[in-house]
C-alpha cells in the first residue's frame, strides 16, 4: 500500500512539473511569434469591417492522452477509469 502512495505522489508531481514547465515553454513561444508576427490590419480604410489576421499554427490537442511520452507515465494512465481520465483532461488540458 505504501508503494502506490508512492508512485501516485511521483505521478501527481511527474504532471504537475510537466504541465509548468510545459506552459512557460509555450508562452515563451507565444511572445516570440507574437513579436516576429504582429496583429495587422487588414482594410485601413473602413473601420466598421476591419479584421485582425491571427496566425495559430499550435493548437493543443484536447486529450491528455496525447501529451504523455513517457511509456510508464502512459501505462499508468491507461490503467485509470474513464471518469479519472476525463478529470485529469480537463484539469490540466482543458483548464
Amino acid at each position: 500500500m505504501e508503494k502506490d502512495d508512492e508512485v501516485n505522489r511521483r505521478f501527481i508531481k511527474y504532471m504537475a512539473n510537466l504541465i509548468h514547465y510545459n506552459s512557460i515553454n509555450y508562452d515563451k513561444k507565444r511572445r516570440m511569434k507574437d513579436s516576429r508576427f504582429p496583429l495587422t490590419l487588414d482594410n485601413d480604410e473602413n473601420l466598421e469591417s476591419v479584421l485582425l489576421t491571427v496566425h495559430d499554427s499550435e493548437s493543443v490537442p484536447p486529450n491528455l492522452k496525447d501529451h504523455i511520452t513517457d511509456h510508464s507515465l502512459y501505462q499508468a494512465y491507461e490503467s485509470l477509469s474513464a471518469q479519472q481520465k476525463q478529470i485529469l483532461s480537463f484539469a490540466y488540458v482543458q483548464a
